[in-house]
């Protein structure tokens, strides 16, 4: 008989919590010079399936999320999804990526700084990046 109760209460449980958790992937934290002013968080999907991104987080050395999107549905094979926060002097910036499952989700978090080209053209330079894992 207590076989049977703790059976049902672990039952009880699975049922009401279930066994699906949600995996992240992340980045280093990468530092800003005084030049750089744009983070920038790129999730690509380098699966056959899609895959639905719950959460995308660029967030600085203070854990303060500086920018966060859901990608707008599921990534299908070969999609990505990008988020860009302003960023501001002497701080580092990571990224953090949520979804059901990380296995074929690939991303890097690059941090970018404005340049004007001979025609006086504003640019975005990439200056450094760092990849999720």
């Amino acid at each position: 008989m207590k076989t049977f109760i703790v059976t049902a209460a672990f039952a009880g449980v699975l049922a009401v919590s279930g066994l699906a958790h949600a995996a992240q992937i992340s980045s280093p934290l990468i530092f800003g010079g005084h030049f750089q002013e744009l983070a920038e968080c790129v999730v690509l999907n380098a699966g056959t399936r899609p895959v639905t991104v719950t959460s995308v987080k660029i967030v600085d050395d203070n854990g303060q999320t500086r920018s966060s999107q859901t990608c707008a549905g599921p990534l299908a094979a070969g999609e990505f999804c990008q988020i860009v926060a302003h960023i501001d002097f002497n701080n580092s910036f990571g990224c953090v990526v949520t979804a059901p499952s990380t296995t074929s989700l690939r991303a890097s978090v690059v941090l970018d700084q404005f340049a004007f080209d001979d025609f006086f053209v504003k640019n975005v330079r990439p200056m450094t990046s760092a990849p999720l894992e």
